[in-house]
């Protein structure tokens, strides 16, 4: 099995990119339906400016980033995760990236954890058609 497929399965594109009220509110849906628990920190920047003393204030999204665990109660499973910014809008996300243990073929991970990205591939996609 090579790299391509460890990727694959390890990544879950977006149909479209998410806002971070919206990845957030994807990772409740995950921890309710899955069910299991979900830990995650994010860091974004944002930058507040006015063109001159009295003029408009402008706000601006910038960068945001989402890192923590997914875990399963049903499957006794766990994995790592962050999610990708979106290359167009750095401010918005585009995928979940599993963690990937360098040199590792798709059936070095356990059968469990495999099952737990699918399950939640399942779940983002549910997700994805509620928001379109």
């Amino acid at each position: 099995m090579s790299i391509d497929e460890v990727i694959e399965k390890t990544t879950i594109n977006f149909s479209r990119a998410l806002t971070l009220s919206q990845a957030e509110k994807l990772m409740f849906y995950i921890a309710e339906r899955l069910p299991g628990d979900v830990n995650y920190s994010c860091t974004y920047i944002r930058s507040v400016s006015a063109s001159e003393p009295a003029g408009p204030t402008v706000r601006l999204n910038g960068t945001v980033n989402m890192a923590g665990t997914i875990s399963s109660k049903t499957l006794t499973a766990f994995d790592s995760f962050q999610c990708n910014p979106d290359q167009k809008n750095t401010s918005k996300f585009s995928a979940i990236v599993f963690y990937q243990v360098p040199g590792w073929d798709l059936y070095e991970y356990r059968e469990e954890v495999r099952q737990l990205w699918d399950d939640v591939r399942k779940l983002v996609k549910e997700y994805n058609a509620k928001i379109e």
